[in-house]
């Protein structure tokens, strides 16, 4: 550790390239109860909306602004995968930076409750996110308390959905995509899931919660179609397309 710090402030080209090689391996010890965690954490390099390249945690927090008290990260199968995730959708209108974790063994540090420098790390695909509301946004149903208008429509996809999703309910975070999977606060992520099916357990099976956009045009013509007749057979059928598409919008494979 001694030698790769000084390679840090010394050659951080080189430590670039060793993070390249062996960064995995390094955050093994982020995922045992060691010693040197906190020393781990500040040589820890990853890829971010904000900048060309890997970026350290202590450049992540410097750029923080005054008012975020929590360290926001996106974890996924692959790098390209999470780039171009609905997830990121509010916190890109808001300018607000996210970090990349895409390695297998991040599933496992990354559920260790870890902060670093005071600031928790927080994944904006896990539970309920809540960034209030930008000043220079419209204001949506899901934050002007006219989110009751919905309710018919989120308990008729909820009915269609039922062996497939744990909830249905608007959300927070997306602003240009009509659909995202979240996984609800405690449960178990996709990757973890699978990384335990190939080391031949058999992990319980999780169902995430499926958030609607309020505001995309496909969520209003579906919410007018529900109005019209609750009944009505194509409902079944942009459910299980909702749910397909919010699947591939995170690189996931459909059944």
């Amino acid at each position: 550790l001694d030698a790769i710090e000084r390679l840090k402030t010394d050659k951080p080209e080189v430590m670039r390239t060793l993070w390249a090689e062996f960064g995995a391996v390094l955050k093994e010890g982020l995922a045992s109860d060691s010693e040197f965690r906190d020393r781990l954490l500040d040589l820890t390099l990853c890829e971010t909306t904000h900048a060309e390249g890997p970026t350290s945690l202590a450049d992540y927090v410097e750029r923080m602004d005054d008012d975020q008290d929590t360290i926001y990260y996106l974890g996924g199968p692959s790098l390209d995968g999470v780039r171009h995730s609905p997830h990121l959708e509010s916190f890109t209108s808001r300018g607000i930076e996210v970090l990349f974790f895409a390695d297998p063994v991040d599933e496992f540090w990354l559920q260790h409750d870890l902060s670093y420098k005071d600031k928790k790390f927080v994944s904006i695909s896990q539970g309920e996110i809540d960034l209030g509301k930008d000043e220079t946004e419209t204001a949506t149903a899901a934050d002007t308390g006219d989110s009751t208008r919905f309710d018919g429509l989120l308990q008729s996809l909820r009915t269609h959905l039922q062996d497939d999703i744990k909830d249905v309910r608007l959300s927070g975070r997306l602003t240009d995509s009509p659909v995202c999977l979240v996984v609800d606060t405690n449960d178990m992520s996709p990757q973890l899931e699978e990384m335990m099916r190939r080391m031949g357990q058999t992990p319980p099976k999780t169902k995430r919660i499926l958030e609607i956009n309020p505001g995309h045009p496909f969520i209003g013509q579906l919410r007018a179609i529900h109005a019209a007749n609750d009944k009505a057979p194509e409902l079944d059928t942009y459910a299980r397309l909702l749910h397909g598409q919010a699947i591939l919008a995170e690189g996931g494979t459909l059944p």
